[in-house]
C-alpha cells in the first residue's frame, strides 16, 4: 500500500462529503483530493493518480450499478468502494458483481472507512459480516433474500430503466440493443419477479429502495 493515499469521492450530499473528508483528514497520509456531487460532473474532469474511488449509488444522474460502469469506463483501474445508505441486501450482490471493491453502509462509515479502505488497497475485499452472510446465501440459493438477486445484469440494468420511466426505444439506444431484444429481457424479468407491467416494475424498486 502506498505512503500517501489520495482518493476520490462521489457523492451528491454536501454534508456527507464533509463528513467523510473529516474522517479522511484524521487519518494520516490519507486526503480526500477530488469530489463530485454527481456522475456527469464526474465525466467531465480531468482526473490523475487517485488510488480508491468512494461512491455513493443514488446519485441525481445515475442510479445503482450504472454509476459502478460509469467510474470504471473513467478509471478502469481504481478500485471503487460503493458508500451509500442502501442496505447490502438492496445493492450489495449487484454491486459487487459489477466490479467493486467494497460495500460499506454508511452508518458504519465513521468505525469502518479507514479500515475498508486499507484493506482494498492491500488487494482484498471489504464486506462486512451481515454482507458476508448475504453473499454466502446468494451463491448456493439464488431464491434467498430478495427477488431481484435471481435478474441477470441485464435484466437488472433494464429493470431500473423502465422503473424510471424509460420506454424501450429509449432502453434500447442507451445500451445499443434492439427494442425486440428490451422487451425479451423485459418479459423474462416480470416473470423472475411475479409482477405483470411496467407500474409495478416500478412499485417494487421503489419498494425494494432501489430508486428514488
Amino acid at each position: 500500500m502506498k505512503d500517501n493515499i489520495t482518493i476520490c469521492l462521489i457523492d451528491d450530499h454536501q454534508l456527507v462529503r464533509e463528513g467523510i473528508k473529516l474522517i479522511v483528514d484524521q487519518t494520516k497520509n490519507m486526503e480526500v483530493i477530488y469530489e463530485f456531487e454527481c456522475i456527469s460532473s464526474f465525466k467531465k474532469a480531468e482526473i490523475k493518480n487517485v488510488d480508491i474511488v468512494l461512491l455513493d449509488l443514488t446519485l441525481a444522474d445515475s442510479q445503482g450499478v450504472a454509476s459502478i460502469n460509469e467510474v470504471k469506463k473513467k478509471l478502469s483501474n481504481t478500485p471503487i468502494l460503493i458508500l451509500t445508505m442502501h442496505h447490502e441486501s438492496q445493492f450489495g450482490v449487484r454491486a459487487m458483481q459489477a466490479g467493486a471493491k467494497g460495500y460499506l453502509t454508511k452508518d458504519n462509515a465513521s468505525s469502518e472507512l479507514i479500515y475498508a479502505i486499507k484493506k482494498i488497497l492491500n488487494g482484498k475485499k471489504y464486506i462486512s459480516s451481515n454482507f458476508s452472510e448475504l453473499l454466502i446465501a446468494t451463491n448456493f440459493d439464488k431464491h434467498q433474500g430478495p427477488l431481484h438477486n435471481q435478474l441477470s445484469k441485464r435484466e437488472f440494468s433494464i429493470m431500473l430503466l423502465l422503473a424510471s420511466g424509460k420506454s424501450p426505444t429509449e432502453i434500447g439506444y442507451e445500451l445499443n440493443i434492439s427494442i425486440k431484444t428490451v422487451s425479451t429481457y423485459r418479459a423474462r424479468l416480470l416473470r423472475k419477479l411475479d409482477i405483470q407491467n411496467n407500474t409495478e416494475i416500478t412499485r417494487y424498486c421503489l419498494d425494494n429502495s432501489l430508486i428514488i
